[in-house]
């Protein structure tokens, strides 16, 4: 297989970027989250150059992976169809990892993508976003509702109906109350091995 493409859906506080960093590194692949919105964004706002093969790769790249604040769901359908541009480009010819974003539905009828669920209890969710940001447990229960809401919106929206912690719409769903995020990254490795063989580098 020329590319492979691992994608990732994540409840927040499951650890779903972390992990998603972790395998990015250790493929030796790049990772891909927020940087697709802000190159989309400048594509459909027509700055200059089309986005196409190591200039797309380039673009992304220069863009620094971060967390990226929720706020309630508002449809903008121009810069969807521009993101969902560029993830298709990425899918013909690089590997890498893709965080959210729908990729793993824009993405479901091609065979060289391998599409993984990282969720946990809210409860788990609630206790990890607390001790990462020093929040109080009623804070990180409202912080943790607000951007799955959002998440569960965007998904909802944008596949047509299709609700987005769906396992059906995975190849692999995992729970992180149960096993650490290396152990996770492990699990998902294996299966990446096991659906695209091996010799899994870039």
């Amino acid at each position: 297989m020329s590319n492979f493409i691992i994608t990732i859906s994540r409840g927040y506080g499951s650890g779903g970027k972390t992990i998603g960093k972790q395998l990015a590194a250790q493929l030796g692949i790049p990772f891909y989250e927020n940087q697709i919105p802000e190159v989309a964004s400048a594509l459909r706002s027509g700055e200059p150059a089309a986005f196409r093969g190591k200039k797309l790769t380039r673009a992304l790249n220069r863009i620094p992976a971060r967390e990226t604040a929720c706020d309630s769901f508002v449809s903008d359908d121009s810069l969807f169809q521009a993101q969902t541009s560029i993830i298709q480009e990425l899918a013909k010819k690089d590997s890498c990892v893709i965080v959210g974003m729908c990729a793993n539905y824009l993405l479901r009828t091609r065979s060289n993508v391998l599409s993984v669920y990282v969720g946990a209890p809210e409860s788990a969710c609630v206790e990890t976003v607390q001790k990462q940001f020093g929040l109080s447990q009623e804070e990180a229960n409202q912080v943790v509702g607000k951007v799955d809401r959002y998440r569960s919106d965007y998904y909802t929206y944008y596949t047509g109906g299709e609700r987005w912690n769906d396992p059906m719409l995975y190849d692999l769903t995992l729970n992180t109350a149960n096993m650490d995020y290396d152990d996770a990254t492990r699990t998902i490795l294996n299966a990446a091995k096991v659906k695209f063989g091996d010799n899994l580098r870039a």
